[in-house]
């Protein structure tokens, strides 16, 4: 959906949501205002309108961006190691660590907010433990939270609560600043941030109506589960970490409970405002909390450097066991097998699964006129099909009470559904069931569909960066009954 919109920042200037004679209408249009995206944060669309004009509207060039934010936030944490003096031994245990969080290497090539989150909360940390007495420093800390408010505020609002208590608690001398320096912390962030709510504001846009209906014992809900799936998305370690706070506690080192104290703050701030609902879900939306990864992953280093600093070998030997491994993490919360997670990514990246999206756009591109319609179901696979065969319209992503909206009355009657039939669907998955049930409905009124195919690949998008809701492994033994793709055609 951010290429998709990009596409039109290409076009307009503006996050405008119409792709050609297409709308990205996710969720019937919650996030828009005037048919322009209002609730998304800007800067990652922005980004990848600006390498649509470089190289050209391509999946590759809507990655770019992203991974470019992962090769500078890895540059930036070396460059703090090396700044830091730090011995082999701990230089060797962070790679280590860097190369057994998959997660993050995930989360950096989604062409997503992920990156930015992640490189601006590493630079933001840097600058913030790293204090100068000049404006030009305060300017630069100033306009990094500007970065991480514009590619996504929520992961903005809890970084910064977690450094006003960090300076509330341990760094009360960081408040010693002129007044000049206080100006160019302050009025970067209030006026550039200002300025983007006036524009991209989800408390604009219909998203807001969802906190109404989430309650307190909601919220409690959602903190628990963060920490459940944090562990089982493997974030973080939680024997080295629990290892470091014993150690710093005996040692009286503050700096392992000043980082597992940003860690709880972020997960608190998060839980205590998503927008997520528990009737909904049976897990926690973790990537609003990514930017725990980085301290986690120094967290987990330090401790286990501490112990067995004198003994490298053995420091090495348990950072391949907690960091390569499921052991203690997943395993042991989910009681899922032992396995390398890494070494199953890897085996993946040399041979890449298969994928709904690829077999159903090559369909659609050779059989679908141009100006056919589509229903796609369920609605959130709509889009993919939409950025990579873009020449059908895409039909009833709005309900038909919503034709009388302002900012929806002059769209064709094809994008309100029961209003005018789509020439084909295209069902992924267990919602077959329910289209063939409405299918025998409408032969009774005389509108019939035949299904012209049935293309045999597991019908889930099983790639996302949550290590709880992907797979390393084709899914091969499957219902074609009822897990594959399906695509059937109106009949005249």
């Amino acid at each position: 959906m951010v290429s998709l919109v990009a596409k039109g920042v290409v076009k307009t200037g503006d996050t405008i949501a119409s792709v050609g004679q297409n709308i990205v209408a996710y969720r019937e249009g919650i996030a828009l205002v005037d048919l322009k995206d209002r609730f998304s944060p800007p800067l990652a669309t922005y980004l990848v309108a600006f390498t649509f004009l470089l190289f050209g509207v391509t999946t590759f060039a809507a990655r770019i961006p992203f991974a470019l934010s992962g090769m500078f936030t890895f540059l930036l944490g070396w460059y703090w190691l090396y700044r830091a003096r730090v011995d082999w031994l701990f230089r060797s245990i962070i790679i280590i660590c860097l190369l057994g969080n998959v997660s993050l290497f995930l989360y950096f090539r989604q062409a997503r907010y992920y990156g930015l989150v992640l490189f601006f909360t590493l630079l933001i940390g840097y600058l913030y433990l790293h204090p100068r007495k000049t404006k030009a420093w305060a300017a630069m800390l100033s306009l990094s939270f500007v970065g991480l408010f514009v590619s996504h505020p929520l992961a903005c609002a809890a970084l910064g609560i977690a450094i006003f208590f960090d300076v509330l608690c341990y760094q009360r001398d960081w408040l010693k600043r002129t007044w000049a320096q206080w100006f160019w912390l302050s009025f970067p962030t209030l006026l550039l941030i200002g300025l983007s709510l006036l524009v991209w504001n989800p408390y604009m846009t219909k998203t807001a109506e969802y906190q109404s209906h989430i309650s307190l014992a909601d919220r409690f809900t959602i903190f628990f589960w963060t920490w459940r799936d944090i562990l089982t998305a493997e974030f973080i370690a939680p024997v080295p970490i629990g290892i470091a706070l014993i150690v710093g506690a005996f040692k009286k080192d503050f700096l392992p409970v000043r980082c597992f104290q940003a860690i709880v703050i972020v997960i608190a701030v998060v839980s205590s405002t998503t927008h997520q609902m528990v009737s909904v879900t049976s897990v926690a939306d973790i990537r609003y909390v990514i930017s725990i990864i980085p301290i986690g992953i120094f967290l987990g280093s330090w401790g286990i450097y501490v112990v067995f600093k004198k003994k490298p070998w053995l420091a090495l030997i348990c950072s391949v066991i907690f960091f390569w491994t499921n052991l203690f993490n997943s395993a042991l919360f989910r009681g899922q097998g032992i396995q390398s997670t890494m070494a199953l990514f890897w085996h993946e990246l040399l041979s890449p699964n298969p994928e709904p999206y690829a077999p159903a756009c090559e369909w659609i591109r050779k059989h679908v006129p141009p100006n056919s319609s589509i229903w796609v179901l369920p609605d959130y696979m709509t889009y993919p099909l939409m950025f990579h065969a873009p020449d059908p319209i895409y039909a009833w992503q709005l309900r038909p009470e919503q034709k009388q909206e302002e900012q929806f009355k002059n769209l064709p009657d094809i994008h309100f559904k029961g209003l005018v039939p789509p020439d084909f669907i295209v069902v992924f998955g267990p919602s077959v069931e329910q289209i063939r049930q409405l299918m025998t409905q409408w032969s009774l009124q005389g509108l019939r569909y035949q299904e012209v195919t049935r293309l045999m690949t597991f019908w889930k998008d099983l790639y996302r960066p949550e290590l709880f809701w992907r797979t390393f492994k084709p899914i091969e033994n499957f219902d074609p009954n009822t897990e594959a793709i399906y695509i059937f055609q109106r009949q005249s």
